[in-house]
């Protein structure tokens, strides 16, 4: 264990100081907090069922900034560096080291790898910190995550390879992998288009991406965008939601502004073509074979990383699809409610109530509906009468999570959510036969990160 202090080091009777550039800092002794740390370092290996009974260790006190010509017996200057010894210092390090082994036993035995990796993580664990999409607007402090271990694998697997088809169920992070990714071809220097289909999602993305050299475009509005930014063609191409743009049209018009086209230029496509197309229009699956074609690397999501378990098994047993091998986060029970038309206004208002009640926020509650907001339960006048409820559109979307209780059609918030999601306006999906429709289902209860709730008709 080595500890180290900077600056002017002094001891006035029994007290330590430090003199840096501007400021005067008491500190501990030195010897013992180095020794102090070793032993805490130790016990906490111990609990991690880590033992280092029979390894060698020590500590010592390094001060770089200092030529260190004090004696005394509460230290040795076998385990003590000073500036002049730090010019050469493999040679005082190993001296250190054969003087704490001097003192260990003869049965000591140096740590196998498996042990030095579980020291590493314990001292500096590997962690990649990205932004999360969906964040208080107002916080002082930008809200953010660590990546999963399978994401930062992902990010690795997109860094390296020149085309990419990144496949996974919703929940698995791909919007928030497209974003970092995006942000990162950015910081190399390239001309990026960041590309989907959804006017929604884009705008929701634009609160998230501050990158003014990335281009955030959808597919209806990527002429005028290249036109304002006076660009002809990219470096480089990042696709969220992919499967909605997977038809001859939209391949057309992608290529010719990819330098070196989709066969050989740089794309990143994510997508889930399993479970959320059609919402947009039937993808081709020719178009997907023309892409792997073009030898992209694939990576395949698994790990769910935003609903619930409770969630999850919710989805895959009342679609019966399979969606993801894992699931972070548990948490509460889905809360079904079984009503009629007539009667779902005041199951609406009764849940409303019971949630605020458990002290849930207006803002984290949105209500989902395949109806427009006129036409769905959320303006019957029990409900408007009693609650506040804000009708997302292309621009208020932006602004998530909103002070209020807010509405949105199902298709219009793929690739958004919200804490507590509460689906309306929709029959049970046992009762419906048309596969297509899944789709819609698949996507409203996907939305939710901690609480789903629905009030079947």
């Amino acid at each position: 264990m080595l500890e180290v202090k900077g600056g002017r080091v002094s001891c006035q009777q029994g007290r330590w100081n430090t003199t840096g550039r501007y400021q005067h800092t008491a500190i501990q002794d030195p010897f013992e907090q180095a020794k102090s740390a070793m032993y805490a370092l130790k016990h906490s290996l111990d609990t991690r069922g880590i033992h280092l009974k029979s390894n060698l260790y020590g500590f010592a006190v390094v001060f770089p900034d200092v030529n260190w010509n004090v004696t005394s017996t509460e230290w040795s200057f076998n385990y003590l560096c000073d500036k002049r010894k730090l010019r050469n210092f493999e040679t005082w390090l190993m001296g250190m080291i054969s003087h704490w082994r001097s003192k260990g036993a003869d049965s000591a035995h140096l740590l196998n790898p498996s042990e030095l990796e579980q020291i590493k993580q314990l001292l500096r664990p590997d962690f990649d910190l990205v932004p999360r999409l969906y964040s208080e607007q107002h916080s002082t402090a930008p809200d953010t995550i660590a990546l999963t271990t399978e994401q930062y694998h992902c990010l690795d697997i997109l860094e390296a390879n020149p085309r990419v088809l990144c496949s996974g169920s919703a929940g698995t992070g791909k919007t928030l992998l497209a974003v970092e990714l995006a942000s990162r071809l950015v910081d190399q220097g390239k001309k990026a288009l960041f590309l989907c289909k959804s006017p929604w999602l884009r705008s929701y993305l634009s609160t998230q991406i501050s990158e003014y050299s990335l281009t955030l475009s959808t597919l209806d509005s990527l002429k005028v965008d290249m036109k304002r930014k006076v660009i002809s063609q990219y470096d480089t191409l990042v696709v969220d939601e992919g499967q909605d743009i997977f038809n001859k049209e939209a391949m057309a018009l992608i290529d010719p502004i990819l330098i070196h086209g989709l066969t050989h230029g740089e794309w990143y496509i994510f997508h889930d073509i399993n479970n959320q197309s059609n919402l947009f229009g039937e993808p081709d699956q020719n178009i997907l074979h023309q892409l792997r074609s073009y030898r992209p690397a694939e990576i395949p999501l698994t790990i769910n990383c935003r609903n619930t378990r409770n969630i999850v098994q919710e989805i895959q047993s009342e679609l019966s699809i399979t969606t993801v091998k894992k699931c972070i986060a548990s948490g509460s029970e889905v809360r079904n409610f079984f009503s009629t038309s007539q009667k779902a206004p005041n199951v609406l208002s009764n849940l409303l109530d019971t949630l605020f009640d458990e002290g849930v926020p207006a803002s984290s509650i949105t209500l989902l509906s395949p109806l427009s907001f006129q036409q769905s339960l959320a303006a019957h006048p029990a409900i408007i009468q009693k609650h506040k409820i804000t009708p997302l559109d292309e621009y208020a979307v932006r602004y998530l999570p909103n002070q209020n209780m807010t509405f949105a059609e199902i298709k219009h918030f793929k690739g958004i959510e919200n804490q507590v999601i509460i689906i309306i306006d929709m029959a049970h999906p046992k009762k419906i036969s048309d596969k297509p429709k899944f789709s819609e289902y698949y996507v409203a209860m996907s939305r939710a990160r901690e609480l789903l709730c629905a009030i079947w008709l």
